[in-house]
């Protein structure tokens, strides 16, 4: 969840069962309160105010979940649809035209329910409360142009709501409101910014981006003298932002919480009671930021360029999908399929990333009772990319890979900076006491790709090869064996390969490029660990030798491939149509194989024969990229 309830004025005060009288509402498709269609839906609500409000509360919540916007400021979003919290938004409103809008999204894979519940009430500076509720006079539309959240004059794409009922109406039942102090532990700070600012408070945390999709999460703990908060970024692409806490006099400190790195931050400015400084994300990733110790002639960094070209703090591009075909479909018949280009390239242009393929068919189904395919071509800040799935999947379009930094600044042990460049080039740092410290680094080694060939060892119990040769890496699940595309469990990768002495300066990392999904590691009969997040990079500068090296990576997969593989053969279970057991056979009992072959046994089918195959294995590329550790003067 992502959300905060602010404390409101006595007279402010919403409770939970103010929410009588609103509707719970829905996109027109299927039955949304018992089985809505995954995927995303857009509501706006337009109305106008004579006068600017004495005072305004937004009580909502969706299930799953959902952001708010108010003239085009976002002042709410929660996962949790079982609670409705009330928000102050006075501030947000205004006088003449004002428009709410909402993101909702139903999150699981399959239909399930889905409805949207709202009051907004407004105490104008003279004449009676007024009440906006959630019924049929709001609007929902499955596509939204780019400026949705604020443009009021926009009409293309909206219908009215389908009203489905009451409060109190199955599946939901009642709606509590949060006990105060009892809200989600994770706090959306743009909820709280504006009573922030009201008062003339810095918000505790607070971060910018380039990227409008970038989002970061935070908790703030006080612990003894030190404050501890724990940074996470929500989505799975790197990111980069500035994060500002509300500390000042103290010198920020970064501890990973995956390798247990801890180091002092390099680059970070303190004003106005505020400190901020640049953090880049890994996928997912997280970082602890600790405030503990006195910042006594810190000395922290502004900016790093390289060739003149700004590096830290870096201005974050986002991808630009470009989508070249789309049919969605029975594709090998012409007039069951349909040209979704268009309609895939507006959905992208507004922010979404992935899309439920069934969403496709709402509005022109080419081929009704049909399970369709969807078949996309595109390009990600130019490369060009391919993908394609099914109905009841989701797809997901792939960004850019993310463009390496040049070189980072770091303090070693002692607090002195050092650089750490991937690249040659002139360097050049300023501090913020208007200090300029540079280095010129005449040489850094180029990537060096470990291409094979790889010897692979399977498990010949679940049905793989004992010894085959990868002459290139190469994703299992498009492979021609059956033994491999069907292959679930562990592989064996090993490989030799030549590598001169770096200078002392050197640092090593060895990239596994992609992994499906999880990897380990060994280098010259060295255990380097376990590898099971991107990025797959490992420090290999002390296992790492002149001349010949040997490499080790055991690769794990997951179980769907071997799933699906199994239902190529014949059945050996007494099954209903839903794929669940009548009764438990008797070679299970037995605790003996299957009579028909199959390497797995599963209560309930939850994979069919035709179902696609997920990518697995080293896919790579497999390379060692070197850093050089560079004297600053």
């Amino acid at each position: 969840g992502d959300f905060v309830t602010p404390k409101l004025a006595p007279q402010e005060l919403t409770k939970a069962s103010d929410l009588a009288g609103a509707k719970w509402i829905w996109f027109n498709e299927n039955h949304p309160a018992s089985s809505a269609p995954p995927g995303t839906r857009y509501f706006r609500r337009i109305f106008t105010l004579d006068d600017r409000p004495q005072a305004a509360t937004l009580t909502m919540t969706v299930d799953n979940e959902f952001e708010c916007w108010i003239n085009g400021k976002s002042v709410c979003n929660s996962d949790n649809f079982k609670e409705a919290h009330p928000v102050n938004v006075t501030k947000q409103l205004k006088q003449g035209k004002n428009i709410i809008t909402v993101k909702a999204v139903n999150t699981t894979d399959t239909p399930n329910p889905a409805g949207l519940i709202a009051t907004l009430k407004i105490r104008p500076p003279a004449g009676r409360p007024l009440t906006i509720l959630s019924d049929a006079k709001w609007e929902v539309a499955q596509q939204i142009s780019a400026r949705w959240q604020a443009d009021a004059t926009a009409a293309l794409g909206w219908s009215p709501a389908l009203e489905l009922g009451p409060l109190g109406m199955p599946p939901w039942g009642e709606i509590s409101e949060p006990l105060p102090g009892g809200g989600d532990p994770i706090p959306n700070i743009v909820s709280v910014i504006p009573l922030l600012e009201r008062e003339g408070v810095p918000p505790d945390f607070s971060f910018s981006s380039a990227n409008p999709a970038t989002g970061v999460r935070y908790i703030h703990k006080l612990i003894g003298d030190a404050d501890v908060y724990f940074v996470a970024n929500k989505n799975p692409q790197d990111a980069e932002a500035i994060c500002s806490f509300r500390v000042a006099g103290k010198v920020p400190e970064l501890w990973y919480p995956d390798t247990g790195r801890i180091e002092t931050a390099a680059a970070f400015t303190q004003k106005d009671g505020v400190t901020s400084l640049p953090l880049r994300f890994e996928p997912s990733g997280s970082v602890f930021v600790i405030f503990r110790k006195a910042a006594v002639a810190m000395d922290s960094v502004v900016t790093l360029t390289h060739d003149g070209k700004l590096v830290l703090p870096a201005a974050e591009q986002t991808s630009a999908i470009v989508i070249t075909m789309a049919r969605y479909g029975v594709l090998e018949d012409p007039a069951a399929t349909r040209d979704v280009k268009a309609k895939l390239q507006q959905l992208v242009d507004s922010g979404e990333r992935s899309v439920h393929v069934a969403k496709l068919a709402v509005g022109d189904d080419p081929a009704y009772g049909i399970v369709k395919t969807l078949e996309i071509e595109y390009t990600a800040d130019g490369a060009p990319q391919t993908i394609s799935g099914n109905d009841g999947e989701t797809i997901r379009f792939a960004s850019a890979a993310p463009k390496e930094r040049p070189a980072d600044v770091r303090r070693d042990s002692t607090g002195q900076l050092q650089l750490i460049a991937a690249q040659s080039g002139h360097y050049e740092i300023k501090t913020v006491s208007g200090k300029t410290l540079t280095a010129a680094v005449s040489a850094v080694s180029a990537p060096q790709e470990i291409s094979g060939p790889w010897d692979v060892a399977f498990d010949p119990k679940w049905g793989g090869p004992a010894k085959v040769t990868f002459d290139k890496l190469d994703d299992w699940s498009k492979r021609s064996e059956d033994g491999i595309r069907y292959y679930s469990g562990t592989a064996i990768y090993r490989t030799t390969f030549q590598s001169a002495v770096r200078n002392p300066q050197s640092r090593i990392l060895l990239d596994l490029g992609r992994v499906a999904v999880m990897a380990e590691v060994k280098l010259n009969g060295k255990d380097l660990g376990i590898l099971w997040k991107p990025p797959f990079r490992v420090d290999v500068t002390d296992a790492l030798k002149q001349g010949g090296n040997t490499l080790e990576i055991k690769v794990v997969n997951l179980w769907i491939n071997r799933l699906i593989g199994d239902e190529q053969l014949p059945e050996d279970s007494d099954r209903k149509p839903n794929g669940t057991l009548n009764s438990w056979p008797q070679f299970v009992l037995d605790e003996k194989p299957s009579p028909t072959g199959r390497f797995s046994f599963t209560s309930h089918r939850l994979w069919k024969k035709n179902d696609p195959l997920v990518e697995s294995g080293l896919i790579g590329p497999v390379t060692l990229r070197i850093t050089q550790n560079v004297e600053l003067r």
